[in-house]
């Protein structure tokens, strides 16, 4: 990447379904791909569904949803939590690409969901935890 570049043009390649469509149509590669790859596998721990399932594409399905998107939030998921982390998925895979957070905010938004949930751990007033079955 050049100094004061923001992006660089390369042969497209990755997996389908985490791919950002903006870098697969034109190759520009910048961080906010990763973001969106990051998203995606986000997605895919919060639904249990795979990047392309019933004819469905996962970041499309999840796109302006709620918690309706989400499989079974009970497992180990306090709904509070879930709903954070399918914002920042959501968020990392935004359509325009520059209205993406971040890496680095996702971060944040995610260390500060974990901190709110041990602040407020099941059995102490929180979220019933129970085993996943999937």
């Amino acid at each position: 990447l050049a100094v004061g570049g923001t992006h660089v043009t390369t042969q497209v390649a990755g997996t389908s379904g985490f791919i950002d469509q903006n870098y697969q149509t034109t190759g520009h590669f910048d961080e906010s791909c990763d973001g969106f790859s990051f998203g995606v596998v986000l997605l895919m721990l919060l639904t249990g569904r795979q990047t392309h399932e019933g004819g469905e594409i996962l970041n499309e399905f999840c796109m302006g949803r709620g918690a309706d998107v989400l499989r079974d939030f009970s497992c180990g998921w306090p709904l509070s939590v879930a709903e954070e982390v399918l914002s920042v998925a959501q968020k990392l895979i935004m359509i325009p690409r520059r209205d993406r957070i971040t890496i680095p905010e996702a971060r944040r938004r995610l260390e500060a969901a974990a901190a709110a949930h041990a602040a407020n751990p099941p059995g102490q007033g929180g979220a019933v935890e129970r085993e996943c079955i999937m």
